[in-house]
């Protein structure tokens, strides 16, 4: 199951997905440049995914590529393995996880980056 999830992540990276906030592994065609600007925070990050996306596009992928936010690529590897049924945030994985000490992390650990009060707002795999 892990060479699996390992698998899924790999392929958004073949794939060229881009990351947006909110996306869930949103594709073609409802992924463009309009939609973009609606799911991103702010011009700024808009204009980061828009110029990915548009390079993704130029090399071909644009029918392959998602469009994923940090916990969004995690929650859609996992409901394709069957084993996440609904939309979780970042610290929503965090509660469903086992803290472990640097040293013991492995391939197939999910790494947060946690605020001051302990809420993680990213997630890394």
């Amino acid at each position: 199951m892990l060479d699996k999830f390992i698998e899924l992540l790999e392929n958004e990276v073949k794939n060229k997905s881009i990351y947006v906030w909110g996306g869930n592994g949103e594709s073609y065609p409802i992924v463009n440049e309009d939609w973009i600007e609606r799911h991103e925070t702010n011009i700024t990050n808009a204009k980061r995914a828009i110029k990915l996306y548009k390079k993704a596009v130029a090399a071909g992928y644009e029918k392959q590529l998602k469009a994923f936010d940090c916990s969004g690529l995690g929650y859609y590897c996992l409901k394709q393995l069957g084993l996440q049924k609904t939309d979780i945030n970042a610290n929503g994985f965090k509660g469903k996880c086992e803290k472990i000490k640097k040293e013991q992390l492995t391939k197939g650990c999910f790494v947060f980056k946690i605020n001051a009060s302990g809420r993680a707002y990213h997630i890394g795999y």
